[in-house]
């Protein structure tokens, strides 16, 4: 293992996120086995401070722990000769011998599940704020499912990173003749080097597409948030779903050469350190997609049978707008970062 400043910052936060995503997980499951016996229990939660106070903390580090993460994998690029970015990082063990052949697919699962854990916790989140407006706290075996998941993925993501941080990192190949393969990995810088996902003919669809949804997505949504019928909020989430593929092709093939000036370095990473701003612009359109997503889980999941003291509307309304406000500002930022490249 490599340690430094952001490694021993992750580690830190690895053992405290565990232990209290474990405490999350027995408080909830241990919640939904208990009876209700009066009134007062089903009107509040209060007897559930401390599993909301533990819930609420492990939201906090998730966030943090995103951020971090990527600051250690920026900090872990100047250990191999040939790593320029943080993509080579993520090379490191291809065709290892050793414990360091399982550091790519750690890494893999690291990216997927850190925006799921956010999304997790954000969820749940969401529909605690719900359950906190109405007077008999009807969607409480809802928050305590949502929560026990939410926990679940936290304890897993944990686990995985404590694993990559304690993962040798040193790569061992085999000593075999000139000509193998494995020797050539091992010799060659290429593996460290990006390539573009699309022909140069494809990369004006992809353009073109990035566009239309970027600029249509916040339309439909403050469609949907003045009083558009809820049934149609499930098409804006669709979109949302497939804006993701859409915008990382048109942040790999094209944002990224463009904004570093590069034209045949496909590599998002490197806008971290060279264009940090940016940044910024990934987290607005990563936002706008939780915030449709939330939006939906609530009015799915929110719904109770009177409806007249249920904050679902409002709650709903606000992530709609503040999906749309995510996705024109992330539009706005890239198109000018572009322009001015």
């Amino acid at each position: 293992m490599i340690v430094n400043a952001y490694a021993i910052v992750a580690g830190v936060l690895v053992v405290i996120r565990l232990p209290i995503a474990i405490l999350v997980l027995g408080l909830a499951l241990r919640a939904c086995r208990q009876p209700r016996t009066s009134a007062e229990t089903q009107r509040r939660d209060d007897r559930y401070y401390l599993l909301v106070l533990s819930a609420t903390l492990l939201l906090g580090l998730n966030l943090l722990a995103w951020p971090v993460f990527y600051a250690l994998l920026q900090s872990y690029v100047s250990q191999w000769p040939g790593v320029m970015c943080i993509y080579g990082v993520t090379q490191i063990g291809q065709g290892s011998q050793g414990l360091s052949r399982f550091l790519p697919s750690l890494l893999y699962a690291l990216q997927v599940a850190k925006p799921l854990v956010v999304f997790a916790s954000g969820a749940w989140f969401m529909l605690y704020l719900t359950n906190r407006s109405l007077q008999k706290s009807e969607l409480m075996p809802r928050t305590l499912a949502l929560m026990m998941l939410f926990a679940l993925i936290s304890a897993g993501d944990a686990a995985l990173e404590g694993a990559y941080l304690l993962t040798p990192k040193s790569e061992q190949f085999l000593d075999v003749g000139c000509c193998a393969a494995a020797l050539d990995v091992s010799q060659t810088t290429e593996r460290f080097v990006p390539s573009g996902l699309l022909a140069e003919s494809d990369r004006s669809w992809v353009k073109l597409a990035y566009y239309v949804l970027n600029a249509g997505l916040p339309l439909g949504l403050l469609a949907c948030h003045f009083r558009i019928s809820r049934n149609w909020l499930v098409f804006p989430l669709l979109v949302a779903l497939v804006s993701l593929p859409v915008n990382w092709l048109y942040l790999v093939d094209i944002a990224a050469p463009a904004i570093l000036r590069l034209p045949y370095h496909h590599c998002p990473y490197d806008l971290l350190p060279e264009a940090p701003e940016t940044v910024i612009g990934m987290a607005l359109f990563l936002f706008g997609v939780f915030a449709v997503g939330w939006a939906w889980l609530v009015d799915r999941f929110g719904r109770v049978a009177a409806e007249v003291d249920n904050g679902t509307p409002q709650l709903r309304q606000r992530l709609l707008f503040l999906a749309a406000f995510g996705f024109l500002s992330s539009l706005v930022l890239f198109t000018i970062e572009v322009a001015l490249a």
